[in-house]
């Protein structure tokens, strides 16, 4: 009986059936076109807009139960971005180069530079990014260097300097007792070979060494690099940070004519993230179990770790925190911000100011854990932060950059986008731009 009720409900509503898929089909067409989503998506209920993003790819289901305030790419809560991904399949494509993520740089004007975790170099051409979609080794040429690939272990940082037409490079090597050691290189710029010069090596060995953020400083006249070093040992708060004599838990400044090493400052538990802008530093570190923060990094002050911290010890039992909650209580120097739980926070970069009048004077945080990036604004002398946007971009971010020239945002994405570069851009939709203005009105007014 049922059957032949369906069947009769079938054949009865056939052709409106048939309208209603063909006019759902049409609808999740129309939506994917770029012109028309401003406009549709600000009168959409919330909750439509998530079912066609999720019927669409464009974010994960598990998205959905983040807060219903966090944003996701392309809107944010003041502008409309323009975004666009680009899978570097040459990496893949290399049998000996490393798969747990890799970094970027500005070559130059027109060149992209990347570096995997390996020690291997490629370059291709910027333009690329906004013309394809996947990269193959026919895109991108691999740069011959004299580092020995084979005895690298793990890259922690490139960095390209214009000024001195430069590359660095921060990468983790082993000495004959199997023991961990901290390098630090740099070359010419050129397209053919790399030929590295040692500017800094460990005589200290460890167990485990991350950090290795690198970014071009001046210190009393003497041009060199800020290098970030990590704790030793995972997960187990060591003296390190808190010894003089001791290289590691610091931020080092290392004269580049001298070669000459300096404790810039201490108490640093895994900076991952570094920001020099004139005379201002700032880095981003990696907490125990919450507490990772944003520092305002002032010569020879102490931050800390591990007598202090707003975080908790990584252990499955339920414990009282051991941490100093006060750092100025004890002489150390207070975060800007601590972010509880933590984010798995990566890189530190400063918007240019025409990228958007509505971005002015902001700075972009990323993150590994969280995957997603923060907008931030600090007040005038950087103790605090004065707002703060999380912007979901649904992968882990390893590195960032901003591009001056292009007026866009890199991000080096890995997990559940192994291998990509998110390129982001101010979305030119006048139509997006002329109803967030009568919004404005409408309100002012």
């Amino acid at each position: 009986m049922k059957d032949i009720l369906f069947k009769y409900m079938l054949k009865k509503y056939k052709i409106r059936i048939f309208i209603f898929l063909m006019f759902l089909i049409v609808l999740l067409i129309t939506v994917k076109t770029i012109n028309f989503r401003p406009l549709a998506f600000k009168y959409l209920p919330d909750d439509i807009k998530l079912i066609i993003k999720i019927a669409l790819k464009e974010i994960n289901p598990r998205a959905a139960l983040n807060d219903y305030n966090v944003v996701f790419l392309p809107e944010t809560q003041e502008i409309l971005l323009d975004i666009k991904k680009t899978q570097l399949d040459f990496l893949n494509e290399n049998s000996k180069s490393s798969i747990d993520g890799f970094y970027l740089d500005l070559y130059d004007k027109k060149n992209i530079l990347i570096s995997d975790m390996s020690g291997f170099f490629y370059i291709f051409k910027k333009k690329l990014l906004s013309n394809k979609s996947i990269l193959s080794v026919n895109d991108a040429k691999n740069i011959n260097s004299n580092l020995k690939i084979s005895s690298i272990l793990k890259t922690l940082d490139t960095f390209t300097s214009d000024k001195e037409n430069r590359i660095y490079i921060s990468y983790v090597t082993k000495d004959n007792k199997n023991c961990k050691i901290l390098n630090l290189a740099s070359a010419e710029k050129n397209l053919e070979y790399l030929k590295f010069n040692l500017l800094f090596q460990s005589k200290e060995c460890a167990k485990l060494i991350l950090g290795g953020r690198i970014q071009k400083y001046e210190l009393d006249g003497n041009s060199g690099v800020l290098l970030t070093t990590s704790d030793t040992i995972p997960d187990v708060p060591n003296n390190n940070p808190q010894n003089k004599e001791s290289i590691f838990g610091k931020i080092l400044f290392i004269n580049e004519s001298t070669k000459d090493v300096h404790v810039f400052s201490s108490g640093h538990r895994n900076p991952q993230g570094l920001l020099v802008d004139g005379e201002l530093v700032l880095s981003t570190e990696h907490g125990p179990r919450g507490g990772d923060e944003i520092n305002s990094i002032i010569r020879g002050k102490n931050y800390g770790w591990p007598l202090a911290s707003y975080g908790n010890l990584y252990t499955n039992e339920i414990l009282t925190n051991p941490f100093l909650q006060s750092h100025r209580k004890s002489d150390f120097e207070e975060p800007i911000y601590s972010f509880i739980p933590s984010i798995g926070i990566s890189e530190i970069i400063k918007i240019d100011n025409n990228f958007s009048d509505s971005w002015k004077d902001n700075f972009l945080i990323s993150s590994l854990r969280d995957q997603s990036i923060y907008r931030v604004r600090f007040d005038e002398n950087y103790t605090k932060i004065l707002f703060s946007e999380k912007i979901f971009v649904q992968s882990k971010i390893r590195d960032m950059k901003y591009d001056y020239d292009g007026k866009s945002i890199l991000l080096a994405l890995q997990a559940n986008d192994p291998h990509t570069i998110m390129s982001i851009k101010l979305s030119p939709n006048k139509l997006f731009k002329k109803q967030f203005k009568l919004y404005n009105k409408k309100w002012l007014n």
